[in-house]
């Protein structure tokens, strides 16, 4: 039983990988700012955090592209809170390898 739970965890990320690059190529048409902005929160603390989510994400996929987070961004919020958001996410990209 301990075998089989360790190939599990073994393969898992693996598994997520594929199943997260299957989604952007399969809706990567859908990707876009206007759908970024359709589902994102109103409250700025909720949307700044799911911008992180999506910049953690980016940082797995090689699909998804990071001018339309930094589009989002720009949109969401002001010039000042938008640079914080887009270097925290920078941040969050480079330390997710």
């Amino acid at each position: 039983m301990k075998k089989m739970i360790d190939n599990i965890r073994k393969h898992l990320p693996v598994v997520f990988l594929f199943m997260l690059l299957f989604f952007c190529i399969r809706y990567r048409k859908d990707l876009s700012v206007e759908k970024i902005l359709r589902y994102t929160p109103k409250e700025p603390v909720k949307a700044a955090l799911l911008m992180l989510v999506f910049y953690a994400v980016k940082s797995v996929s090689f699909v998804f592209p990071i001018a339309v987070l930094q589009l989002a961004v720009g949109h969401l919020f002001s010039t000042g809170t938008a640079l914080l958001v887009n270097f925290l996410g920078r941040a969050v990209t480079l330390a997710i390898p």
